[in-house]
């Protein structure tokens, strides 16, 4: 029993990934930083108390009217659950 549930979990150590990718959908240039952009990083914050979640250095940004958004980490099923429901989103990878 042992044996086997150490080898799940090492399973998925190897299988967390460390990013989120996100797309934000209509957007333009002047507002890129507002609306959904912000009302995901709300949602990220909210009850952090030690560290912030940020966008990391590889992501694309703005480009052809969308935002590609990458995050420094994984969401967990609630933040999924509100990021989800917001216009003009769509969770990429999680």
């Amino acid at each position: 029993m042992l044996k086997v549930l150490s080898v799940s979990f090492l399973l998925y150590l190897c299988c967390m990934k460390t990013t989120t990718n996100i797309l934000i959908k209509n957007v333009t240039e002047e507002n890129q930083y507002k609306g959904s952009y912000k009302r995901i990083f709300n949602i990220l914050n909210k009850d952090s108390i030690f560290c912030e979640t940020y966008e990391t250095e590889k992501s694309v940004g703005l480009k052809d009217g969308n935002y590609y958004l990458e995050i420094e980490r994984t969401l967990d099923c609630n933040e999924e659950e509100l990021i989800s429901k917001l216009k003009n989103v769509t969770i990429i990878n999680n």
